[in-house]
């Protein structure tokens, strides 16, 4: 089962971590407290961040750079998206379906 998933303040986070970046359009993680997932190219997707089991708070935001890039980061907690973990555990035959339709 995954959890019902909110928007929240992790927007603000977001927000400012991608305000700094407007100049460099540079993809690092922030180091800071939750599971992050970014991107710098149009379209920008972080559905990672949106699909994995576990998380239950999610902000986003992006920029456009200088250099006309766009910049997007998602900012989610509990933090997952961890090497070797399926987004669903056990329940992930759904999304690998969904996915084909996408």
């Amino acid at each position: 089962m995954v959890n019902e998933l909110r928007l929240c303040g992790k927007a603000l986070y977001a927000g400012q971590y991608t305000g700094k970046h407007a100049n460099d359009c540079e993809l690092v993680h922030s180091g800071g407290d939750y599971g992050e997932n970014m991107g710098k190219q149009k379209p920008v997707d972080p559905l990672e961040a949106i699909v994995w089991k576990g998380i239950v708070r999610l902000g986003c935001a992006r920029v456009e750079c200088n250099n006309g890039d766009v910049f997007a980061i998602c900012s989610y907690d509990l933090p997952g998206n961890y090497i070797g973990e399926r987004p669903f555990g056990d329940n992930y035959g759904w999304f690998k379906k969904f996915s084909k339709e996408l």
